[in-house]
Order: C-alpha cells, then structure tokens, then sequence
C-alpha cells in the first residue's frame, strides 16, 4: 500500500468539485457531481450493506460503481470508500457486464 508523508496535497485535490459534506447517520459523505466518498464517523471499515444504504439516502434508486485500482495507485488514508455515478460510467460498465442476472435488465443511471 502506497503511503502519503504529506497529505496537505491529497486533502486540496479531494476539495476539487466537492459539493456539499453531510452527515448521513453513523457516516460522513462528501459528495461530487459525480461521485461520493463515504467513511463511518467512528473510524471503523464500512460494510456494504452500509455504502449501499448511504447510496440510496443520497442519490436514491440508481447504479453507482465502486472501483478498485492497481496496487500501485492505492491512497488508503482512511476506512473511506467510493462510489461513481453517471450515465457514460454506468453504462460502459453494464456494457462489460456479462453475468446472466444482469443480462436482459434496463440500468437507471443518475438523472
């Protein structure tokens, strides 16, 4: 896991297009036009039954994609997941989809 010395840098950039920071129940959400960064305000690893919900409280009944980069591109400063929304990011996703759950369903993207 790549390590930041200094962080003064990443806490500028992970400003850049925020929207509004809410609480949403036991969670901390900065929210973007186009994504959300959610951590829990105890500090502790969020599960996915909770980004799931956190999901729903603010955007509603829509996809989002969660992604996991390369090794080398990790910044883990915080227990902090991320979730992307957005028409050309869902549907380039469902295009790649195969699985046969998801084969014949219509996706909602963001509005």
């Amino acid at each position: 896991m790549n390590s930041v010395v200094g962080n003064s840098g990443f806490r500028s950039k992970a400003s850049v297009g925020l929207l509004e920071t809410r609480s949403v129940g036991e969670h901390n959400v900065r929210m973007y036009a186009d994504r959300l960064a959610v951590w829990r305000k105890d500090g502790q690893r969020l599960t996915w039954e909770e980004l799931q919900a956190v999901k729903c409280a603010v955007w509603g009944d829509r996809v989002a994609v969660e992604v996991y980069p390369a090794q080398c591109d990790v910044v883990n400063l915080r227990h902090t997941r991320h979730l992307w929304t957005g028409p050309r990011i869902v549907e380039a996703v469902a295009a790649e989809c195969t699985h046969v759950e998801f084969a014949n369903e219509k996706v909602r993207v963001s509005e």
